[in-house]
């Protein structure tokens, strides 16, 4: 059987436990398979600022793929590698859309976190990344008061609210990729910005194949990152549309399920 160098994984669902803790047991299989020579990439949904301080508190030196891959940094240098952002013009029509039918979105200037009004979602957003919510309301006059642009934008509501909004948010924003993550998630980025896209820069990045490449993950936006690595597998968690593209499960997020994965099929 192969043995891959080079593992990609997402965050939320899948490196970290329900308690948005990495086991020390993961954590060990890691950096043990760092030190054979292995790469290990976090490509995920969150902010970079909500992020990489994360990854360096648990003893992780590795690349980020942040914002669903709109953003690509090395959190050891601090250096961005990549960045491909909404512009000015779509992020406005974007928040006019949430605003007509009250409903929250966020995005990330200049790596602030951008909202119209505090509620208990923003409340725990803010402690759940360790950053400061910018409340601005109107989001789209503070956007465009500003000409600003955002790597992504989430809209965080109630999964009847995202039902209003999910089919006019598809048909009005052409120029971007709309993706239900979850009951309660959408996610948008620019067009051609995915973790699939993540994939293909990382293999660049390191002079390989996307075929060199494992990755795993849980969620509706890891599709696209699983069906373009060489081996794509699937928490145990996972959706069940995560798991129809994936050619191997591993055990869940609270049973250190990367840890099965290196011990079984990396380096």
């Amino acid at each position: 059987m192969k043995k891959y160098k080079y593992l990609v994984v997402d965050y939320d669902g899948t490196l970290v436990n329900d308690d948005k803790k990495i086991t020390p047991k993961t954590l060990k299989a890691v950096n043990d398979f760092v030190n054979r020579g292995g790469v290990f990439v976090v490509c995920t949904g969150r902010m970079t600022k909500g992020i990489d301080y994360k990854l360096k508190n648990a003893g992780l030196n590795c690349l980020l793929a942040s914002f669903n891959g709109a953003e690509f940094s090395d959190i050891t240098s601090g250096g961005v590698l990549y960045q491909k952002p909404i512009d000015n013009k779509t992020c406005i029509k974007c928040f006019k859309i949430l605003e007509k039918y009250d409903v929250s979105g966020q995005c990330y200037p200049n790596g602030e976190y951008v909202v119209a009004k505090e509620t208990e979602r923003t409340i725990a957003y803010s402690n759940m990344m360790g950053v400061k919510a910018n409340y601005q309301n109107p989001v789209s006059k503070y956007l465009a008061d500003n000409n600003l642009s955002s790597p992504k934008i989430l809209v965080y509501d109630s999964k009847e609210n995202l039902d209003l909004v999910e089919n006019e948010l598809k048909s009005s924003l052409l120029e971007c990729e709309v993706i239900r993550s979850f009951s309660e998630h959408i996610d948008i980025n620019l067009k051609g910005v995915s973790k699939g896209n993540a994939i293909k820069m990382i293999a660049d990045y390191y002079g390989v194949t996307v075929n060199d490449i494992i990755a795993v993950g849980d969620a509706g936006n890891d599709i696209a990152m699983l069906e373009t690595a060489g081996f794509p597998i699937a928490m145990g968690n996972a959706l069940d549309i995560v798991k129809k593209v994936c050619k191997a499960e591993c055990p869940d997020n609270n049973s250190d399920g990367i840890k099965f994965i290196i011990d079984n099929y990396c380096i």
